[in-house]
């Protein structure tokens, strides 16, 4: 089964096992992601596009790791791939989703990675040490995990790292004054560029920064 998967999601024959479950784990929520996309258009039969969750559901109740990854794709039925298709094929013509480019995205797993150490080096006081690399994790899985989520998992991380802006706005602003505070609103920045977000992904940084009543 964990060969299997290897394979499914084109990882490397040494990916450590742990890891290849982890990346099953994100695939159950691919479900979801779409049922709440489709939710968005109430000219859309959520009925009649969502009617192949329950079949998924069920293969998905029969993974065991200890089986062969035949044991699950058998229970993939043509017509169970025809829905899910019909049902991506509508979303795409509504929200067409960004594609990163392989070489777009080694590039902004750099970056982030690249602040990431940066901050572990640093003298950040405990507080914004660990907000800044909980928050620099939660893109870099995003990242990791494209091939599964997609942009779409990419932009919900964006936006919890936004809204922190918001629900913890005194710690915000006082990682916003720290030494790597505006490199870290910039390469958000740079990733809401690579998302396509419009003006938005332009002004982000900037935007969020002065919502802390910082300027660079």
């Amino acid at each position: 089964m964990i060969d299997g998967w290897r394979q499914a999601l084109t990882l490397a024959a040494q990916t450590d096992d742990f890891l290849v479950m982890s990346k099953v784990g994100r695939v159950f929520t691919v479900p979801e992601i779409i049922a709440k996309e489709i939710a968005r258009f109430p000219d859309i039969d959520a009925e009649l596009y969502l009617g192949w969750r329950k079949d998924l559901e069920e293969a998905f109740r029969h993974i065991n790791f200890q089986a062969t990854f035949n044991d699950f794709s058998r229970r993939l039925s043509k017509s169970l791939l025809i829905n899910i298709q019909f049902c991506a094929h509508e979303l795409n013509k509504r929200l067409p989703e960004k594609e990163i480019s392989p070489e777009e995205l080694v590039k902004l797993r750099e970056a982030v990675t690249t602040l990431y150490d940066e901050v572990l080096k640093s003298d950040l006081p405990p507080d914004l040490f660990r907000y800044a690399l909980d928050h620099l994790f939660l893109i870099i899985e995003a990242l990791d995990n494209y091939s599964i989520t997609g942009a779409t998992g990419i932009e919900m991380a964006l936006n919890a790292v936004v809204g922190t802006v918001v629900t913890q706005n005194n710690l915000s602003k006082k990682f916003a004054d720290s030494a790597v505070g505006a490199k870290f609103w910039q390469t958000m920045g740079r990733i809401a560029v690579a998302l396509s977000l419009g003006k938005f992904g332009y002004e982000l940084a900037d935007s969020a920064l002065k919502a802390l009543g910082y300027s660079p």
